[in-house]
């Protein structure tokens, strides 16, 4: 009995000890309680994701990550088709550690069904509380399915409180995308001419044609369009914002085609085609072909968003003499409604975030995952991220961060920069806007900074908007089927109306397709866009 006993003590001594010698018990800790090599499988949901977190480069900020911290990422994207892989994925419960999915993917409420996820709140609790000092309050409240449980570590996402607190200073960082572009060079010799009225706009573009007929013996693109299989981004997004269309009015959910000054604005563009302004491969055009096309600076106006745009015009812009001689593209004011309001140009406040993060339940060490994340996502890891490594690609001057100008100075490839070094917002798979936000810029000044400046000066935040672009189909199935009919019938419609022969052709076809939206029943759509943004200025507290 005395053996017994003795065994028995030892035993419980030994337990005891487990916790001060890692052996067992994992509690809380942050990430450097183990620093131990580990690799994540980290599924990227869209065919497209082409970043590798390599290792191989000592100066890239990946590089950095990994010998800092012991974790390193192996990205898996979805081969083939998206959603069958993914229903593949979740039907045979084989998740990944790390998973990243939108917030609006219908695919996640999968996850959380078949019980696939972990909750984010419990790993915290148990094993990494800074979690609560990257993750904002609203954020926690925004995300959870039900009261403490949360699944969805925020990615790209602002924190409502955050945001609205932000000085007007750096309100550019909230921005949208929405704006025109003219070629700089063009504009000035044309006299820069007011584009905000229908005739100003399409006297314009005649002038930019006949001025400048072609480009490296190419023909000028007088206007950029890209359709596709839902309609034009310009058209049925940007252009309601310039016009300073509301969200709502006393009907509910505002209706863009109510407006008349929209339909007008439409009709100009029918205008424009049928003056040969608007090129037919607008209509067929791919990323490919409008990119390539841009790179060689045929368009005189382009419309498309200023992050796409950023790119090339920063190419155009330091690298082939675009900077003295204009041949780049500048921000610039059009399609105004017959007031002459300033646009109301939507923020750009994520509150659902981007590519969100999931832990999943057959992750290999759920502890080092959330301390990983709470890393990557918190202040030391968002720096490395943006900043890279001293002496490498910043330097710190009177105690401030600063880039090494071959960063953003456009003597060092796109290619080469992420190649080597994987920094200046390179990485999108690990952002948090909270942070991303306060950290300092290039003093130099580049083409994007201008749309971003116009966007603030016009912004109008519509926050309450988040959830009703892509409807819940697990949620709301009926709603979401007829939004995506709709959408698939405007594609179809909207190339009509631009190639109509005339305006009372265009108003026959526009009157065809509001009948049959209506035969499809898309009030039902509209009732619940209008529930959604009325719930989120109540949780927001937006009156």
């Amino acid at each position: 009995m005395k053996r017994l006993l003795l065994l028995l003590l030892a035993g419980t001594l030994v337990l005891s000890m487990l916790p001060l010698i890692g052996i067992a018990e994992d509690t809380q800790g942050t990430w450097e309680t183990d620093l131990t090599p580990i690799t994540f499988d980290v599924y990227f949901s869209e065919s497209w994701w082409y970043d590798e977190w390599t290792t191989d480069q000592p100066t890239r900020s990946s590089t950095y990550i990994t010998e800092k911290t012991g974790v390193s990422i192996n990205f898996i994207a979805p081969t083939g088709d998206r959603d069958e892989a993914t229903q593949r994925m979740i039907a045979g419960g084989d998740v990944y550690d790390i998973m990243l999915f939108s917030v609006y993917d219908p695919f996640v409420k999968g996850l959380e069904e078949a019980g696939l996820l972990l909750n984010l709140l419990d790993l915290a609790d148990t094993y990494d509380k800074t979690f609560y000092d990257v993750v904002a309050p609203s954020q926690i409240g925004w995300f959870s399915s039900a009261p403490g449980v949360l699944y969805s570590y925020p990615n790209f996402a602002d924190a409502f409180e955050q945001a609205m607190a932000m000085p007007d200073s750096a309100k550019r960082f909230l921005s949208g995308d929405a704006g025109v572009g003219v070629r700089k060079d063009i504009y000035d010799a044309l006299g820069r001419p007011d584009m905000t009225t229908i005739d100003g706009f399409l006297s314009t573009l005649a002038a930019a044609q006949e001025l400048y007929p072609e480009v490296d013996g190419l023909p000028l693109i007088p206007i950029h369009l890209m359709f596709e299989g839902n309609g034009c981004r310009v058209l049925d997004s940007y252009l309601p914002q310039f016009l300073a269309q509301p969200i709502t009015d006393e009907n509910g959910m505002f209706d863009r085609f109510s407006d008349p000054a929209y339909i007008d604005w439409l009709k100009a563009f029918r205008k424009a085609y049928d003056l040969g302004l608007i090129s037919r491969d607008s209509f067929t055009d791919k990323r490919e072909q409008v990119e390539e096309k841009l790179s060689s600076g045929r368009y005189f106006m382009v419309t498309m968003g200023a992050s796409d745009l950023a790119m090339v015009n920063n190419d155009l812009y330091a690298v082939r003499g675009g900077k003295d001689t204009g041949v780049w593209y500048e921000v610039a004011e059009a399609f105004h409604n017959p007031a002459g309001d300033a646009p109301h140009l939507h923020d750009k406040i994520l509150l659902d975030g981007w590519k969100n993060l999931y832990i999943s339940k057959n992750c290999k060490d759920p502890a080092r995952a959330i301390r990983f994340l709470n890393y990557v996502m918190g202040e030391e890891g968002q720096r490395a991220i943006w900043f890279g490594i001293e002496g490498v690609t910043y330097d710190v001057i009177d105690g401030a961060d600063v880039f090494k100008p071959f960063v953003y100075d456009g003597s060092v490839s796109w290619e080469e920069l992420v190649e080597k070094y994987f920094v200046y917002g390179q990485n999108w798979a690990f952002w948090n806007n909270n942070l991303q936000n306060t950290f300092a810029r290039p003093e130099e000044w580049r083409p994007k900074d201008g749309f971003d400046q116009y966007g603030a000066q016009n912004m109008y935040f519509r926050t309450e908007l988040e959830g009703t672009y892509s409807i819940d189909s697990t949620l709301f199935p009926d709603e979401a089927l007829i939004d995506e009919q709709v959408g698939l019938e405007w594609g179809t419609t909207l190339p009509k109306l631009i190639m109509a022969e005339s305006d009372e052709a265009f108003d026959t076809i526009l009157n065809a397709f509001l009948k049959l939206r209506d035969e499809m029943g898309y009030d039902r759509v509209l009732a619940l866009r209008y529930d959604i943004v009325q719930a989120n200025r109540e949780k927001l507290g937006i009156k």
